[in-house]
This record gives structure tokens, C-alpha cells and sequence, in this order.
């Protein structure tokens, strides 16, 4: 920057009228340029860094730096001076000339600064060397106008205090462990509350859904977007606290998912069964959170919505089976599952805890809670009629907001009908293998006897056409016989001849 000021004040006297947009030249042969950190009121504003001040910029420091360079050839001593102010009127007596050549007070309003504070200090640099000084700003909790006097130049600028980190005391006296010790505190008290917060809802919910994508960035992406698009605001309303507030949007981003880490629910699969015929049938099969209260058997909450209707006093949503007429008394059946078995459960989970069987011939239908705003209500009204008046009931809608309860409705057949008829299913599944069976042995001992039959017409053969070579040329008894032995079956070996006794001479 020196170099720069330098190259701008080369021509001595003569920079007096060279148009500089930051600098300006503050007595003959000096030339100067204010330095603070800075950054934009208006959207979007950038963090705050030590830059060159121009006329209307925003002086967001606490000190106002000034370098000057001195191209003449003695050493320069100039007054630096610094006025904030708010804006404001004051009311002067005025002579205002009337006619007749008469005249008159009047009061009028007319600009003026009010509560000004003022900072003053020196400057000074040898022939051909720069100078810098630095005056303290007065404390502006609000923009306030700021004027700027070094030597004969003068600067209108806009002046702010950033505001302070709470911990800068702290940060500055123990350094950056005891800073850090304060930060990982606020972080573990965070988050033991947000464990404890989500413990309590976890009894009280006993499951959470799913949470929308938006909800860790609303509260940890929106205050990083809002520090880096929108600075200056965010800093003056959260710089104050802005080191311990840290944690806190985390803990809360964190939040809804931490009940997940304790399980008040089961899986349980809700499998229909209808039989098509005795040999064909359909299943349907649905998947859901129950949980086993003193009431009986209830719906976990499946959306955010039904969860905050439960933190307010209503129930969970009931299971309702089939309604049975016990002497009078109309009674809900519930369903009553069986624990699923998992024989490789160091492979893989099992998807539900509990099965429950259902008629699938009737849907399963899954309402949810709602807010209704309006009730209908029975009132009487009087009529007239042929015989005289009387009084008639009518229904009405009345603006009354209520929640209407949800529920699980279904019709839970016993276990018995269900292993009946998984019984026939598997009857007749057993069926079918037995036939593809039998129809596979009887066509293998077709292929047996085929092929037993093909070698004893091969053995026929060969004897055939040894008995035809060998037409001319008799064997003997012993040749025959060995020759029969070779060509019968082994199963069925030839018995032994006896020879018959030779015939006498």
C-alpha cells in the first residue's frame, strides 16, 4: 500500500489535483488514504477486513488507522481529528422580512448534529517516508455519521462498533484453552439436555418419525448462510453471544433424532390371508408400529403431526378388530400376535417382532389423527305441524376444534382358521410335490426297462451272428456250453447239466 501512495504522490505539489477515488491530498506534497476494516450495510454483506476507505464508506472497527506520505523535502506534523454524530434538527430564531419593511422571529428547523463525540491525534512522516497513526473510535451502537479531518483533506464516512464476543474477556485473559474448556462445556450441557429433552419424549411419543431434510439446515446451514451473506446484521444481533450460542442450534438440529437411540415399539407384519380356491390363495402383508399399553394394543405415531396431538393429551390410536355382542354390551376384539423367529439372527434382522394375522377378504384401513374445527351437535327446534307445534331435532355444525382420534381397524380372525388354513395351503402344495414325484419315478423305471430290454436284444444279436459265422464249423459240447454261460443273464445264471451217460458199445 506504501508503494501504491507512493506512485499516486510522485509529482509533489502537482498530486494536489490528480483525482483519486481513495486517497486524497491532505497538505502540499502529502498524500493520504484512512484505513479501517469494513464491509456493507445492505444484502449481501461480506465479513469485515482492513481495507482503504473512500467518501460514504462504512468504518466497521473500533480505530481508524491513517497513512500519509510525504513527498516534499521537510518533515510534516499533521492534526488528525474524528467527529461521529447522530442526525438530527435543532430549532433557530430566524429574522424573516415582511412588508411595510417590518420583520419578524420565526422559528425554523434546520439540520444539526447531535450528541457529537469527538477522537483526536497526530500524524507525522519524515521528507520522502510514510506515517501512519491510529485514533480510537467513540462507541456508535447504531451507524452514525462519521467525519474524518487529516490535515487540509477531509473524509464523510459511516462509523459502527462490531459487536463484542461475551467470552472476549475470557478469550483474552486465559487464551485459547480456557476458551476452549468454556466452548466444550456449552457443547456437553447442550447436548445432556437435548439426551435428557429426548428421553422424556421417547416415553411420552414412544416413537418419532422421520425428520424432514430441512430441519438440520434450518438450524445449522441458515445461521452459517446468514454470517456469510448477510454479515453485518447477524453479527450486531448474535455477536454478543454468538461463541456460546453455537451449540445450541446443534443440539436442537440433533434433536429429533435422538429418541430413536431408546425403543418404546414394535414391528409388527399384518399379514392377510384369502383363500382363492383350495389350491390357490393371496396374501397381503403390511408392516407397522404397535405398542402394548395397559389400554391393550395402540398404533405408534406415524407422523410429527400425531406426535404433538399425543404430547398434548390424546391417546395413541386404538386397534380395532372385530365387535362382538356380549349380553348386550358391544365389545372390540384385539388382535393377539405371535413372537416372530429369527434362527440366523447373527446373518440378519428380522423385519417385525410380532405377527398378526387379518382377513384379507376386508381391508386394513389406518386413519390417522386430525384437527377437526367444526362438531356436529344435536339441538331441538320448534315446528309447526297440521295438529298444532312440536319440537324437532335438528343437526348443526358448530365451530368447535377438537382432534378426532385415529385408529387401526381390521378384522383378526383366531389363530385356529389361520392354521387351518395355512394347513390347506400346505396340503396341497404337498400334493402337487408328491405327484411331480411319482411322475418322476414311474418315467425313470420306463427308462430302466427300455434299457434292459435294448441289451438283451443286443446280446440275441451277437449270438445270432456268431452261430452264422460259424455254420460250417460245429463246436463242441464243452464251446456251446461256455458260450450259453457268457451270453445268459447273470440274475438268472443257467442250471448245471448233467451229462447223460454214454450209450454202450
Amino acid at each position: 500500500m506504501i508503494a501504491v501512495c507512493l506512485i499516486l504522490a510522485t509529482s509533489g505539489t502537482a498530486a494536489a489535483k490528480a483525482p483519486v477515488a481513495v486517497g486524497k491530498v491532505v497538505a502540499p506534497g502529502v498524500f493520504g488514504v484512512p484505513f479501517a476494516s469494513t464491509s456493507n450495510l445492505t444484502f449481501p454483506s461480506t465479513p469485515a477486513s482492513v481495507e482503504p476507505l473512500s467518501d460514504g464508506a462504512l468504518v466497521y472497527d473500533t480505530s481508524l488507522s491513517v497513512e500519509i506520505v510525504n513527498a516534499g523535502s521537510v518533515p510534516v506534523v499533521l492534526a488528525v481529528s474524528v467527529e461521529e454524530w447522530t442526525p438530527g434538527t435543532t430549532t433557530e430564531i430566524q429574522n424573516v422580512s415582511g412588508p411595510n419593511g417590518s420583520y419578524r422571529l420565526v422559528p425554523v428547523q434546520v439540520p444539526a448534529r447531535l450528541d457529537p463525540s469527538w477522537a483526536n491525534g497526530t500524524v507525522s512522516a519524515e521528507a520522502g517516508s510514510p506515517g501512519t497513526a491510529t485514533v480510537s473510535l467513540p462507541f456508535s451502537g447504531h451507524a452514525r455519521p462519521l467525519e474524518l479531518r487529516v490535515g487540509s483533506a477531509t473524509w464523510m464516512l459511516v462509523a459502527l462498533t462490531p459487536s463484542t464476543s461475551s467470552v472476549a474477556g475470557i478469550y483474552t485473559a486465559e487464551g485459547l484453552i480456557g476458551f476452549g474448556l468454556i466452548e466444550s462445556g456449552v457443547t456437553v450441557a447442550a447436548m445432556l439436555a437435548a439426551l435428557g429433552a429426548a428421553r422424556k419424549l421417547a416415553r411420552a411419543a414412544r416413537r418419532t418419525p422421520r425428520v424432514p431434510i430441512l430441519w438440520p439446515a434450518l438450524w445449522i446451514g441458515l445461521p452459517i448462510a446468514a454470517f456469510l451473506f448477510d454479515y453485518v446484521p447477524t453479527n450486531q444481533l448474535l455477536g454478543g453471544t454468538s461463541p456460546l450460542l453455537i451449540p445450541v442450534p446443534i443440539a436442537i438440529a440433533a434433536f429429533p433424532y435422538l429418541p430413536r437411540l431408546w425403543r418404546e415399539f414394535e414391528w409388527a407384519r399384518v399379514q392377510g390371508i384369502d383363500a382363492l380356491n383350495r389350491e390357490e390363495g393371496t396374501s397381503s402383508e403390511v408392516v407397522l408400529p404397535l405398542v402394548k399399553t395397559a389400554g391393550g394394543l395402540r398404533c405408534a405415531p406415524e407422523t410429527w403431526r400425531e406426535v404433538l396431538y399425543t404430547l398434548c393429551g390424546v391417546p395413541l390410536p386404538e386397534v380395532r378388530g372385530e365387535t362382538v355382542d356380549m349380553v348386550g354390551h358391544v365389545v372390540q376384539v384385539q388382535p393377539r400376535g405371535m413372537s416372530t423367529s429369527n434362527p440366523l439372527g447373527s446373518y440378519y434382522q428380522s423385519e417385525a417382532d410380532r405377527a398378526y394375522w387379518y382377513d384379507a377378504k376386508e381391508r386394513i384401513y389406518r386413519v390417522r389423527h386430525r384437527l377437526s374445527w367444526t362438531r356436529e351437535v344435536t339441538v331441538r327446534k320448534p315446528s309447526k305441524t297440521d295438529s298444532g307445534e312440536a319440537w324437532a331435532t335438528v343437526k348443526k355444525r358448530r365451530f368447535s376444534p377438537h382432534v378426532e382420534r385415529g385408529y387401526l381397524s381390521a378384522r383378526f380372525p383366531p389363530l385356529r382358521p389361520v392354521a387351518e388354513e395355512l394347513a390347506g395351503v400346505r396340503s396341497a402344495e404337498t400334493e402337487a410335490h408328491d405327484n411331480e414325484t411319482d411322475r418322476l419315478l414311474v418315467a425313470e423305471m420306463m427308462g430302466a426297462i427300455h434299457h434292459r430290454a435294448r441289451e438283451a436284444a443286443n446280446r440275441s444279436l451277437a449270438v445270432a451272428d456268431e452261430a452264422y459265422a460259424t455254420r460250417n464249423n460245429p463246436r463242441s459240447r464243452e464251446e456251446m456250453k461256455r458260450l450259453v454261460e457268457r451270453n445268459s443273464s447273470s440274475k438268472h445264471p443257467p442250471e448245471p447239466e448233467t451229462e447223460a451217460p454214454e450209450p454202450e458199445r
